[in-house]
């Protein structure tokens, strides 16, 4: 009987524990399934449909337009919003390019509420591919409900502009501030050690001074003023306003608008900025009345998705093979191995090795989009693609809104450059910026001592002062890299490297500017640039392949999924965005100091401290 009970207690025990281990697996199955069919619900409802019967594209750029989309590992889509941070710009164009020759698609509608900006270039190579959608005859509407620089000039290529009657058109011109640290910089004790060559190299002024040099405003004003005259005058063509009508609306505003009791978007009317104003519900039945009412809802005007059709562009050229490769080089340029939004030296020359074994692809294209960086990538990339064109295929370079510095460095070996008329390039110069904080540990009392055989054993100790001999090493590497650039620069545009150099100093020039000094070869757009290649490399039937890095076979499978579930285009049509969207969308101070960077790089890297072929008021002005 005594053996009875435990054996008993045990098979209760067994049950009682078998019992949870099922129900915690069943738990964690419906779990699963119900996981499982969120997703899939969320790929069916938001997969692209066939695009059927004709109507205008609604076209609905989100967040900034670039040249590359930054890497983002494909499950942080399952916690981000649902919008997107970045545009693809090449994209956007081959959609209203394919627009033009589709009879489906009868105009174009252009919400610019999301859009925020990426590069005046970028801007106007998509204004050119609206301007020949405008040309077959297709009307273009462009609507938000308030419009900063960008967006407006965006809009400015639109048959008509609509406005919210509360909304603002924000043009308030161009203009370069920077903060300059100075002063902190010594209550802190930080010692900055500035190697540079270039009089105009002026990334380093706000460590070492408290104002802008002569030289730096010099420099820097000209290029802006170009760029804003450029700006101005091309909205005025394009909208039909008087030369200098831009100019006198934003040095008059407050007078202009007190003249319209402040109402802004009255005054936006009165100058002709708009064609009209109202509120949504009135944009809604201005569009349905043109362009018919959605099917079964009258308060919604009919389109066609840009979603869908560009998924539907996307499925058709799955298949599609290339004889012209396109590369971009977009970001920042860094020594080994990056991901996609930074130019790494490793991976980007990866990616040219890769179009130079493919039989396939008769030329290359390499869009650069870049205010340099690492002066030893820049030149690591610049042997590939000379090796490129020694195996019989020719390069040519697109710059996109800034190729400078080491950007520029990397583009002196192709066949030929191209720039947009507001390319910002040039910006030949090197430097190095080495912080040692002797003082500053001295102030909380910490010190440091010892031997060592040299006086630069402790080259790269940034608690130490630095040594004469130290700091005769690094300037003089940064002079011999500048000699460097000169004469790849000099060679490049097949002059001398006295003639370079009154160009160079570290100076910023437009792309207009560019091309009478012999820095780059010709304007026009990436689309332009790719047909002179294959003139050039005469081909006859070009088509264009993209080259881009690998993803793993999960990646791949992960994006596809976050590509359906994450479908935005409908939902963030009426997205309220606020007139003065350049507030809201500004980032803390730290974040856009290019030196917070540079030195996390220099002491991260201490015991190989970069050389710089680094623009960083190339991207001041967006």
């Amino acid at each position: 009987m005594s053996q009875a009970k435990p054996n008993f207690l045990i098979r209760i025990w067994r049950f009682f524990w078998g019992s949870i281990t099922w129900l915690r697996i069943a738990v964690l199955n419906i779990l699963f399934l119900i996981f499982l069919v969120v997703i899939v619900s969320a790929i069916m409802k938001s997969a692209p449909k066939p695009v059927s019967g004709s109507g205008p594209l609604l076209l609905a750029p989100s967040g900034r337009l670039v040249d590359q989309l930054s890497y983002e590992a494909p499950l942080n889509a399952l916690t981000g919003n649902n919008k997107p941070n970045e545009t693809l710009t090449i994209d956007l164009i081959d959609t209203i390019h394919h627009a033009s020759v589709d009879d489906r698609v009868t105009g174009i509608i252009l919400n610019l509420n999301d859009l925020m900006g990426g590069g005046i270039s970028k801007i106007e190579e998509v204004g050119q591919a609206i301007t020949h959608f405008k040309n077959t005859g297709k009307p273009v509407i462009a609507y938000s409900d308030s419009y900063d620089q960008q967006q407006y000039l965006l809009a400015s290529y639109a048959n008509t502009i609509h406005m919210h009657d509360m909304g603002n058109v924000a043009i308030t011109g161009f203009g370069l501030y920077r903060n300059y640290f100075k002063t902190l910089i010594d209550k802190l004790g930080i010692n900055v050690n500035v190697f540079r060559s270039g009089t105009f190299k002026d990334f380093v002024e706000p460590y070492i001074r408290t104002d802008m040099s002569a030289a730096s405003r010099e420099h820097n004003q000209e290029w802006i003023t170009a760029l804003w005259a450029s700006y101005s005058n091309s909205i005025e063509q394009r909208r039909g306003l008087d030369e200098g009508s831009i100019s006198q609306y934003v040095t008059n505003i407050g007078t202009l608008m007190a003249k319209h009791d402040g109402d802004v978007a009255a005054l936006a009317l009165d100058y002709q900025l708009v064609d009209s104003i109202g509120s949504k519900q009135t944009l809604i039945h201005t569009l349905g009345r043109q362009f018919g009412y959605a099917k079964d809802n009258t308060q919604m005007f009919h389109y066609i998705s840009q979603f869908d059709y560009q998924q539907e562009l996307a499925i058709k050229g799955l298949q599609a093979k290339g004889n012209i490769g396109l590369i971009v080089a977009a970001g920042n340029i860094m020594d080994g191995d990056q991901p996609a939004g930074t130019i790494g030296g490793d991976s980007l020359s990866h990616l040219i090795r890769k179009a130079r074994d493919n039989s396939a692809i008769k030329a290359l294209m390499i869009r650069v989009d870049s205010g340099g960086g690492s002066a030893f990538a820049s030149e690591v990339i610049r042997q590939e693609i000379e090796a490129t064109r020694d195996s019989g295929k020719p390069v040519f370079i697109s710059m996109g809104s800034v190729a400078a510095s080491g950007g520029y460095w990397l583009a002196t070996a192709a066949d030929q450059i191209w720039a947009t008329q507001s390319t910002i390039t040039g910006s030949i110069g090197v430097f190095s910026i080495i912080p040692t904080f002797e003082q500053t540990l001295d102030k909380i009392g910490v010190n440091n001592d010892g031997f060592a055989t040299s006086d630069v054993a402790g080259l790269f100790r940034l608690e130490r002062k630095m040594t004469p001999q130290s700091q005769a090493v690094f300037q003089t590497s940064v002079d011999s890299i500048y000699r460097k650039f000169l004469k790849l620069s000099a060679d490049s545009r097949k002059t001398t490297v006295d003639e370079i150099k009154k160009v160079a100093e570290g100076r910023v020039w437009l792309g207009t500017q560019a091309i009478g000094i012999n820095l780059v070869d010709e304007l026009g757009s990436l689309q332009d640039a790719i047909q002179a290649l294959a003139a050039y490399a005469k081909i006859d039937d070009p088509a264009v392949i993209r080259i881009e890095k690998d993803l793993s076979p999960a990646e791949q499978i992960m994006r596809s999924l976050m590509m359906g579930a994450n479908s935005i285009l409908p939902k963030s049509f009426w997205t309220k965005s606020s007139g003065f969207s350049f507030f809201a969308s500004a980032q803390s101070l730290l974040d856009k100091e290019p030196m917070v960077r540079v030195l996390k790089e220099q002491m991260n890297n201490s015991s190989n401290p970069d050389i710089y072929a680094l623009c960083t008021d190339c991207k001041i002005i967006e």
